[in-house]
This record gives C-alpha cells, sequence and structure tokens, in this order.
C-alpha cells in the first residue's frame, strides 16, 4: 500500500526528481510536484476536481496521483481527465463520486477509474464487483 512513509520511494519509480518531487510531461510544459513540508500535492491546473485530492489526508489521495502521473506519461491531456465527478446513481438522489474519469476531445467519457489502497479496501471492492458490479459499474 502506498503511504506517507514510501511516497517518496514510490514518486522515485515514477520518475520523479527526488530533491523538488517534480515530474515534467510534454516537453516541459506540463508538471505534477509534492511538497513534503506543506503535505500537498500539485496537478495540472487543467485537471478538474483536483482540489479534492490534494493532501496527504487519506492513502488513497496518494494512489489517485499516482495513476494520474501515469495517465500523463501514455499521453492523455490533463484536459480530458477530471477528479471525483460527481454522478447521479440510479432512480433516487443517491450520488456517487467516481476518482478518475478520462474523456476524449468531445467530452465523451472514455472509462472510469476507481482507485482503492491496497489490502483490505481492495480485497472488499474486488469482491464486491464480482458479485453485483457495486460502485464502478453504478455509474453505468
Amino acid at each position: 500500500m502506498i503511504t506517507e512513509s514510501n511516497f517518496r520511494d514510490v514518486l522515485a519509480r515514477l520518475g520523479f526528481t527526488s530533491d523538488t518531487y517534480e515530474i515534467a510531461y510534454e516537453n516541459e510544459t506540463l508538471s505534477m510536484r509534492v511538497d513534503f513540508t506543506a503535505r500537498k500535492l500539485f496537478y495540472p491546473q487543467a485537471i478538474q476536481g483536483r482540489e479534492r485530492n490534494d493532501n496527504f489526508s487519506v492513502p488513497e489521495n496518494f494512489v489517485v496521483f499516482e495513476c494520474v502521473a501515469r495517465l500523463l506519461e501514455k499521453g492523455y491531456s490533463p484536459e480530458d481527465i477530471e477528479l471525483e465527478r460527481q454522478w447521479l446513481l440510479g432512480h433516487e438522489s443517491k450520488g456517487g463520486r467516481a476518482d478518475i474519469c478520462v474523456s476524449d476531445s468531445n467530452g465523451n467519457t472514455l472509462f472510469i477509474i476507481e482507485c482503492k489502497t491496497w489490502g483490505r479496501e481492495f480485497d472488499k471492492a474486488l469482491s464486491d464487483t464480482k458479485d453485483d458490479g457495486a460502485q464502478l459499474f453504478s455509474y453505468w
């Protein structure tokens, strides 16, 4: 599981510089950065919803940060990435938030990523998904 104590190692494996904990994409015009003193995660400005995942308050934020770094590495545009998009679920007023939504250039959803920390949270989510589709399939 990614925790604050091993997050520096994860960042090193992702290619972040060890002095500033920053990585640049797209000819150095786009970057992500971590400030360990302020305990803040900095996403590209074009990513919507980033302010919900910009701190060290829960381990899942580290997972979301890693996933976004990998999406940018693969060439996905930050303008097409949205964090914590809200959805209305079913016929009730109940809503949900998807951790990461990636859209095409026309705004159509390509895929949704639900991030889970390793261990009990992941195991429960996987079991629920196999049983009835759970959180992930409720968006569909």
